[in-house]
């Protein structure tokens, strides 16, 4: 029943009983209150301030201060992800500058006021920044459209550079928000999630002890950083011995990649017979090209399953290994130098690094010590 008085005659109440010589008493019964609500309303509207403003307003506008505040700090964790470009900003600010403060705008949208201004004299002048926009936003865009839209700043920077175009990464992407280059967003449910592997069989189980050379090979791929791009490593490997029969190296991980590792190993060991080629189902390996080359020359496909590294562990193995001893304590400025530091890592573990599992003899080591035992019979 508390609402049926209104503020004002609330605000009159605590009036009457704030002057001297009141009887609060008598007060109350003549206008039908309790004692315990006209102490409540003299506290909710005693004067604060010299009367310009009574608690419950105070308090109410401390609700209203707090509310303003978190939409606020709301506003600036948003504003950042929207990747406003500058002509953006300044846009926005020429849109609402009649209305609000420029100085607030210019600080709540992040654009610095003396930038504001300088672009604004500079209208219609073609600078010297502009002019070269206009001819790296050109190549930018036909290097974004090579790569099907799926190029970063960064890629596109290493595109350039070998171009002989120096821009910064920074530019670059300045230039791809400007001129609204974005890769497309993944699909809720795209092709990635949706992927239906085939039942591809895997023939080797686990058995990574093997009784003798070239019955099975694994193979894998992984990556290393060339100056500001990456390039693609396929490795083959015999389980016998653990050895590293082969490697390929090449800026896209594609069939060409694997078909190359295959072919220097299988020749290498002069074309050995009921081999099983054990790999993950990448499209690499099971692509038509590289299932009928392995088929060309009898070789049975073996795969890990889905998402389970450890059905090709001895690989997964050697890939940190190489990382660990080798990758970490270089850098590389081209293939080149990739290519030579694979070769000196393999060498150095094909014929010198001890193995535990070939207790503590190397690659080499153990198979000249099984072909020795088999000459021997």
């Amino acid at each position: 029943m508390a609402n049926r008085y209104t503020d004002s005659f609330k605000r009159n109440m605590v009036q009457l009983a704030s002057q001297d010589g009141t009887d609060i008493t008598s007060l109350c019964k003549e206008n039908g209150i309790s004692r315990s609500t006209l102490y409540k309303w003299m506290s909710d509207y005693k004067p604060f301030h010299a009367d310009t403003i009574t608690l419950h307003e105070f308090e109410t506008l401390k609700r209203q201060v707090e509310t303003l505040r978190l939409e606020n700090e709301i506003y600036r964790k948003i504003l950042p992800l929207l990747m406003l470009s500058r002509d953006q900003k300044a846009s926005v600010v020429d849109a609402l500058k009649p209305e609000y403060s420029f100085y607030t705008l210019c600080r709540l949208i992040g654009l610095h006021h003396s930038t504001y201004i300088n672009r604004q004299k500079s209208k219609g002048k073609t600078k010297v920044i502009d002019a070269d926009d206009a001819i790296f936003r050109e190549q930018i865009i036909s290097v974004f459209e090579q790569s099907q839209r799926r190029f970063g700043a960064k890629k596109i920077r290493a595109k350039l550079m070998k171009q002989g175009l120096t821009i910064s990464e920074r530019r670059i992407s300045r230039i791809m928000k400007e001129s609204d280059l974005h890769p497309p967003k993944p699909l809720e449910k795209n092709a990635t999630f949706q992927r239906q592997y085939r039942y591809y069989p895997n023939r080797l189980r686990r058995e990574f002890e093997q009784p003798r050379p070239n019955m099975v090979w694994v193979s894998d791929i992984t990556y290393a950083r060339v100056a500001d791009d990456v390039a693609y490593i396929c490795v083959v490997i015999d389980l016998f011995s653990r050895k590293v029969l082969s490697y390929s190296i090449s800026e896209f991980i594609n069939t060409n990649l694997t078909a190359d590792a295959f072919q220097k190993a299988f020749f290498l060991r002069r074309k050995p017979k009921d081999l099983i080629f054990h790999s993950d189902q990448g499209a690499q390996y099971t692509s038509f090209e590289f299932r009928q080359l392995l088929s060309d020359h009898k070789v049975q496909q073996s795969f890990s399953q889905p998402g389970n590294p450890l059905d090709n562990a001895v690989a997964e193995s050697f890939f940190a290994s190489l990382k660990k001893e080798q990758f970490k304590f270089n850098l590389y400025n081209n293939l080149h130098e990739l290519e030579n530091s694979v070769t000196e890592y393999i060498e150095y573990y094909n014929g010198f690094r001890p193995h535990q599992t070939l207790h503590q003899k190397t690659p080499d080591e153990f198979e000249a010590e099984y072909y020795k035992n088999t000459e021997a019979f």
